[in-house]
């Protein structure tokens, strides 16, 4: 095995590692390791060496490749690190975070965006057709275009502000129908689990004092305010 060198590890570092190159130790997380490839520069294996309680044996779990994952990759070696001291199996902690992250990129803005609309479709909450109608098509032509693929979780007040701004100066009417839409479907999200925030009243200030229109509100749990 090649001797390992124990050094701060740096994107510049890292990007001009040659294939084969000795193995780097991370200096800031205990039993991190960078593996370079054998065969392409600036690339390698993130691998994270422990000692197993239950089998009594040292092992190690690749975390994954550079330069896929970044630096960043000590941070979750940290995070396996501390499950270790609990008594937990990092193998099994990492699959659980990796687990969480599919599941984060199947909650996207409109999967649950199109949930909650079946829902309400579904209790009746609106009072016509073409009350239905106008929310649907405001989602599909203002908000889908723009965050219909992005997580619910990692959306913001900067993403929101960005669709409104285009539109309040013409139609502003039409951006408060929006936004208050924004607020039903995060309010459900949140009572749904599927995320901790609602980015209403912080894309409300951003956008600047506005005539707020509470129209084709249903009175369901989606009016609570969080």
């Amino acid at each position: 095995m090649a001797v390992q060198s124990r050094k701060r590890l740096t994107d510049s570092k890292l990007r001009n590692i040659t294939p084969n190159s000795n193995q780097l130790t991370s200096s800031s997380v205990a039993g991190l390791v960078f593996k370079p490839s054998s065969c392409t520069k600036g690339t390698g294996a993130w691998i994270l060496r422990y000692y197993d309680k239950v089998s009594k044996k040292r092992t190690k779990i690749t975390l994954g490749h550079y330069p896929k994952m970044g630096i960043a990759a000590a941070e979750e070696a940290k995070f396996l690190r501390a499950a270790l001291k609990q008594g937990l199996n990092p193998k099994v902690e990492k699959q659980k975070a990796q687990d969480r992250e599919r599941q984060k990129q199947l909650n996207t803005f409109k999967s649950i965006s199109e949930e909650f609309f079946n829902k309400e479709k579904i209790m009746k909450c609106w009072k016509n057709q073409k009350s239905i109608d106008n929310w649907s098509d405001r989602m599909k032509k203002y908000v889908y275009p723009a965050l219909a693929d992005k997580p619910i979780i990692e959306i913001n007040a900067r993403d929101l502000t960005a669709i409104l701004i285009a539109i309040w100066n013409t139609k502003t009417e039409t951006a408060n129908r929006v936004l208050y839409q924004i607020k039903q479907l995060f309010n459900w999200a949140n009572l749904m689990g599927y995320c901790n925030h609602n980015p209403y009243e912080a894309t409300k200030t951003a956008s600047g004092k506005q005539k707020v229109l509470p129209v084709d509100k249903p009175p369901t749990l989606a009016s609570v305010k969080l």
